[in-house]
C-alpha cells in the first residue's frame, strides 16, 4: 500500500502540470481571439465610415472635386473614424465598367466625375501585446457612383401633334385593326410617361427586374395593358387610349431587347427610366411589324384627276434608348412604295394618264448620349447628344407600282428608266413616256444637341429637329435635271411623223411642270401622315425625356 501511494504521487503532480499549462494556453488563446475580434470590429466600423463617406461626397461632386475630400473626413469621423491615429483620401473619378479595369472599374481623375473612392485607415491598439507589437493598421476601401441616366427617342413627331387622323391610318395598318382614337386620347398618351420598374411588375407581365423584360418576347397587346397598369388614376385619357388598343395588339409579338436599348451602368438606375408611353406604342408596333408590308390609308382627296397609294415596309425597326453616355436610338429603316396616279390629263395636242411608282429608301436617323452631367442644383445639370439623320435614296421603280417591296429590287439596283404613260397624240398616234430618277434624295447631317443648361426646373422633355423634310427631298429630285423623262416615237412614222414629232417636243417641258406642282401639293400632307411616327424622312426629331440624376449608390 505504501508502495502503490508513492507511485501515484508523481502522476498527480505531471497532470497538474498539464492542466495548468493547458489554462494557460486557453488562456493565451482568449486573449488573442479578443485583440483578433477587437480587429475585425473595428475594421468593419471602418468600412461602414468609408461606405458613408463615400456616398456623401459622391452625391456633392463637383468638376474641381474640391468637395471630396473634407465631405469624406467630416461623414467619416461622424462614423467612427478617429481623429488621430488615422487617415482618409477620397479621389475623384469615373465608375465604368464598360471602360474602368476590373474589379474596380474605377478611373481616377477620368471626366466627367461620377464616383468617388475613399480610402481609410487607423492604428487599432493590441489589448494584450501577444504578437509582437502594439498596434495593428487597419484599412477600408468604397467607391461609390452616381448613375445618370436618360431616355431619348427619334422621331416620334409627337410635339407637332394637332390632328388624329394621320395616326389612326398608320395604326391601323400597324395593328391589322381599325383604330379610331381622338386627338384628346393622343395627347394623352404624349403626355404620359411610365417607369420601368413600374412596367416590369405591373399586371399581366409581373416579371422580376429590367434584364428579364428586355429578354422576353410579349404580346404587344400584354404590353399595352402593362403600360396602362402602371400608370396612375390622374392618367385616364393615356389608360382608356391603352386598354382600347391592347384588345387589338393581341395577336402581335414584340421582342421588348429590339425594343428598347437599355444602356444604364446598374439595374437601379435602369428601373428609374421614364418612357413616353406614345412612343412606346409607336415604335412598339414597328417592331412587331418587322420586315412586313404596310399598306397605308392616306385619308388623301386628290378629288376625280389624281389617285395615290402609299405602302411602307420596315426594314430594320426602331428603338427607344435608356442609359447613360453612349446609350443610342434611332428610327426605322424603311422602303416606301408611293404610286401616283394622274388622271384625264389634257396636255392640248395630247391626253393621258400618267402613273408615277416612286420608291424610297431611308437609312435610320440616330441620337447618342454624347454627355450627361448631374450638378448640386438643375441649373447645373444638362444632357448632351448628336443627332445624325438617315440619308434617303429616291427612285422611280417598276416593282413599285404593284409590289410590295420585298422584292430584292432596290434604288442601288434600279437602273432602267419606267414606263409612265402612254400618250395619245392627237388622236393619231400612241407615244410612250419613261422616266428615270434615282438620286440621293437627302445627306446625312449631324448636329450637337444641348438640353437643360442654365434651367430652373429638372430637365425634362425637350425636342429637336435637325434635317430637312421629305416634301422638300422630292422637290429637290424631281426637279428638271434630275428626273429624266423620254418619249418613245418609234412607232411615229412618215407622214404621221412629220405632223406629230414637232409637237412632241412641247409635252416635256408641260409634263415636268405639271408633276411639279402636283408634288409641292401633296408632300405636306405626306409629311402629315408619314411624321407621327417617325418617318418624315430626312427630318430627326430628337427627344429627350427627362434626365434622372439618382442617389448615389456603393459600386465597391
Amino acid at each position: 500500500m505504501r508502495r502503490l501511494s508513492s507511485l501515484r504521487r508523481p502522476r498527480e503532480r505531471g497532470a497538474a502540470m498539464l492542466i495548468g499549462v493547458a489554462a494557460l494556453g486557453l488562456a493565451l488563446a482568449a486573449l488573442m481571439v479578443l485583440d483578433v475580434g477587437n480587429v475585425f470590429s473595428q475594421r468593419r466600423i471602418l468600412q461602414k465610415a468609408a461606405d458613408a463617406a463615400a456616398l456623401a461626397a459622391t452625391q456633392i461632386v463637383d468638376p474641381a472635386c474640391s468637395t471630396a475630400t473634407p465631405t469624406a473626413r467630416s461623414v467619416a469621423q461622424r462614423n467612427g473614424l478617429p481623429t488621430t491615429a488615422a487617415t482618409s483620401t477620397a479621389e475623384c473619378g469615373r465608375w465604368d465598367p464598360q471602360a474602368g479595369a476590373a474589379p474596380r472599374f474605377f478611373s481616377v481623375g477620368a471626366a466627367p466625375f461620377n464616383a468617388v473612392r475613399v480610402r481609410l485607415s487607423r492604428e487599432v491598439p493590441y489589448f494584450f501585446g501577444l504578437f509582437g507589437s502594439t498596434d495593428r493598421t487597419v484599412t477600408a476601401e468604397a467607391t461609390a457612383a452616381i448613375t445618370p441616366i436618360t431616355t431619348i427617342s427619334v422621331g416620334s413627331g409627337v410635339a407637332a401633334l394637332t390632328d388624329a387622323s394621320p395616326l389612326n391610318a398608320l395604326l391601323s395598318g400597324l395593328l391589322r385593326s381599325s383604330v379610331n382614337l381622338s386627338l384628346a386620347s393622343y395627347q394623352g398618351l404624349a403626355n404620359a410617361r411610365v417607369r420601368l420598374l413600374d412596367l416590369v411588375q405591373a399586371d399581366p407581365l409581373r416579371l422580376g427586374t429590367v434584364d428579364e423584360l428586355l429578354a422576353s418576347n410579349i404580346t404587344l397587346g400584354d404590353l399595352l395593358l402593362a403600360a396602362a397598369n402602371a400608370l396612375g388614376p390622374d392618367q385616364a385619357l393615356a389608360i382608356n387610349a391603352l386598354n382600347a388598343l391592347a384588345v387589338q395588339a393581341q395577336s402581335l409579338n414584340v421582342p421588348v431587347g429590339d425594343l428598347l436599348n437599355v444602356n444604364a451602368l446598374t439595374d437601379a438606375a435602369a428601373a428609374e427610366a421614364r418612357i413616353n408611353v406614345l412612343e412606346l406604342l409607336t415604335v412598339g408596333a414597328q417592331v412587331a411589324n418587322h420586315n412586313r408590308f404596310i399598306a397605308v390609308n392616306t385619308g388623301l382627296n386628290l378629288g376625280p384627276l389624281a389617285s395615290l397609294t402609299l405602302g411602307l415596309r420596315i426594314i430594320e425597326p426602331p428603338q427607344i434608348a435608356v442609359g447613360g453616355v453612349g446609350a443610342s436610338a434611332k428610327t426605322a429603316q424603311t422602303r416606301l412604295r408611293l404610286n401616283l396616279t394622274l388622271l384625264n390629263l389634257n396636255l392640248g395636242v395630247a391626253s393621258t394618264a400618267i402613273q408615277l411608282p416612286l420608291a424610297l429608301e431611308a437609312a435610320p436617323a440616330r441620337a447618342t448620349v454624347t454627355a450627361l452631367q448631374c450638378g448640386r442644383s438643375f441649373a447645373e445639370s444638362r444632357v448632351q447628344l448628336s443627332a445624325q439623320t438617315g440619308v434617303a435614296s429616291l427612285c422611280l421603280s417598276r416593282s413599285a407600282a404593284t409590289g410590295t417591296l420585298s422584292s430584292p429590287e432596290t434604288c442601288a439596283t434600279n437602273t432602267q428608266p419606267a414606263a409612265l404613260a402612254n400618250i395619245n397624240v392627237l388622236g393619231l398616234v400612241n407615244v410612250g413616256l419613261r422616266g428615270y430618277v434615282n438620286v440621293q434624295a437627302i445627306n446625312s447631317s449631324a448636329a450637337p444637341l444641348s438640353y437643360g443648361s442654365g434651367a430652373t426646373e429638372p430637365v425634362n422633355d425637350g425636342s429637336y429637329r435637325v434635317g430637312t423634310s421629305l416634301g422638300g427631298a422630292l422637290a429637290h429630285a424631281l426637279r428638271p435635271g434630275s428626273l429624266q423623262l423620254s418619249l418613245d416615237t418609234s412607232g411615229v412614222l412618215g407622214l404621221v411623223g412629220l405632223i406629230v414629232n414637232p409637237l412632241l417636243s412641247t409635252l416635256i417641258p408641260l409634263i415636268e411642270g405639271l408633276l411639279s406642282s402636283v408634288l409641292t401639293a401633296i408632300t405636306p400632307l405626306l409629311d402629315g401622315v408619314l411624321s407621327p411616327l417617325g418617318l418624315e424622312i430626312g427630318y430627326a426629331d430628337v427627344n429627350q425625356i427627362r434626365l434622372q440624376c439618382n442617389q448615389a449608390e456603393l459600386v465597391y
